[in-house]
């Protein structure tokens, strides 16, 4: 019997079921992560109207004048006291804490704004967060056969040592 090509088909068999068990599993989670590597992944922002897609690439900033710029067309979203102030001259005489309990008593203590953005931050962290468990676990998928095969090795190489010639 030759020892050595059989465990070594026992090794090729169990390693090729373990690589495609987990690349079967994850394969989602792969292609999510793979396209926020190369920078073509998006995230979906849903105002309730209409979604906007940007990609992942995109800046806070970017996607806070998209927003601002009216991409989110019939969005209301809540005015600061200056922008009101810069509008409307005749507000200029309220004080600020006022004139934020005017503006909070019409449209609402959160602006719609503020969520869309947090919305796109945390999404974004989601994916890049999801990109790097990806490459913790395919490194750990991949060298555990590796490190198999070597401690094989070195059995069959001690093994060798106490064969009589």
């Amino acid at each position: 019997m030759n020892f050595k090509r059989g465990f070594f088909r026992f090794w090729i068999l169990a390693s090729t079921i373990w690589l495609v068990s987990f690349g079967f599993a994850g394969a989602s989670n792969i292609s999510e992560a793979i396209a926020y590597w190369r920078g073509t992944a998006t995230v979906l922002i849903s105002t309730g109207k209409e979604e906007i897609i940007f990609p992942v690439s995109a800046t806070v900033e970017q996607v806070e004048s998209a927003i601002r710029q009216g991409v989110t067309d019939g969005m209301v979203t809540v005015p600061t006291t200056q922008e009101v102030r810069r509008k409307y001259p005749q507000y200029n005489d309220m004080s600020d804490a006022d004139l934020a309990k005017a503006l909070q008593k019409k449209f609402g203590s959160s602006t719609q704004y503020d969520a869309l953005k947090k919305t796109y931050i945390l999404e974004r962290a989601r994916l890049r967060i999801k990109a790097n468990d990806v490459l913790r676990v395919t490194s750990f998928v991949v060298l555990v056969p590796v490190l198999v095969l070597i401690f094989g090795w070195a059995v069959a190489w001690m093994l060798r040592g106490f064969r009589s010639k």
